[in-house]
């Protein structure tokens, strides 16, 4: 049997209760890992709130990534080995000692980082990466439009960016979240809510640039900017 966390009903942080179940089975090309450290995301608190259910296929137990070490193979899985400290994105059920991950979603613990900070690498760094690089095609010297700037993805993706050296600017919805972006290395940060959009989305569509945000509430520079890029991702 394994400790896991659930929620006993929808409401505040005095609904999360510790229950017992029998330790997950990892199907084909899966693998079972003893966690060590499982990360916070905002869609944990929103299912909690009753707002955010679960994909479809998925437990009720909450957690979207985690790390630590593989103890188990499903069928027709070899890597990572058996012992193999690992970060991983999980569909749910990650808040229990034992979880399964699709083995193709985990990586391997930075050398650099523990097992504990290395749980809050794959929700946002592997949304981030897919979105911007793989799909957007990031290079260096372009220009990455972040919305939300100051989310976890938002945040994570003005860091990577500034390390594939492009110019980053924000949206955000306060001065305070704006100059936290630039902390974080945003070029250029602006106020939604305070500086005129028209203004700004029509220096915008003068540049080359890719806009990055969620699917929904997104404001965009208009159809005019030359090689605009979308990349929008949305919860699952």
């Amino acid at each position: 049997m394994v400790r896991q966390a659930y929620f006993e009903e929808h409401g505040g942080l005095d609904v999360i209760g510790i229950g017992e179940a029998a330790v997950p089975e990892p199907q084909p090309g899966q693998v079972l890992i003893e966690v060590v450290a499982a990360g916070i995301n905002r869609p944990d608190c929103l299912q909690r709130q009753g707002v955010y259910p679960p994909p479809p296929g998925e437990s009720d137990i909450p957690g979207l990534e985690i790390a630590g070490r593989v103890v188990a193979h499903g069928a027709g899985v070899s890597m990572p080995r058996i012992g193999a400290e690992v970060c991983a994105l999980v569909g749910s059920g990650g808040y229990a000692e034992y979880a399964v991950a699709h083995a193709s979603l985990c990586l391997p613990v930075p050398e650099n980082m523990g097992v504990v900070e290395a749980a809050g690498l794959p929700e946002t760094y592997l949304t981030v990466f897919d979105n911007v690089f793989t799909r957007g095609r990031l290079a260096p010297g372009e220009i990455l439009l972040v919305h939300g700037g100051s989310s976890g993805i938002g945040s994570t993706a003005i860091q990577l960016a500034k390390q594939f050296g492009a110019l980053v600017i924000v949206t955000a919805g306060s001065s305070a979240k704006c100059a936290f972006c630039k902390t974080l290395g945003a070029d250029f940060a602006i106020d939604y809510k305070r500086q005129r959009p028209r203004l700004w989305r029509s220096w915008l569509s003068r540049r080359a640039l890719i806009c990055f945000g969620c699917r929904t509430g997104v404001h965009g520079p208009g159809r005019k900017a030359p090689s605009l890029r979308w990349a929008r991702y949305r919860w699952m």
